[in-house]
């Protein structure tokens, strides 16, 4: 009768850790998905400030233009 409960509790833990290994299969997908959530907002955020920084730079050449000024960026 021992082994006979022995054997179903093993069975029972190998049940368990088979959901357990599928949870933790689970949670890394999303981890990985939500990271590179995160890193394409950071390359857009890059991306805007970069296309921010030159607008300004071209609108402060031509402010020096319209003003006989000289702004060396270099």
């Amino acid at each position: 009768m021992d082994f006979a409960r022995i054997v179903q509790r093993i069975a029972g833990f190998e049940d368990t850790l088979r959901l357990l290994d599928h949870k933790i299969t689970e949670i890394r997908t999303l981890q990985k998905r939500n990271h590179e959530k995160v890193m394409e907002g950071f390359r857009c955020i890059e991306k805007a400030f970069k296309l921010n920084c030159r607008a300004q730079m071209t609108m402060s050449e031509q402010l020096d233009e319209a003003t006989g000024m000289i702004t060396d960026f270099d």
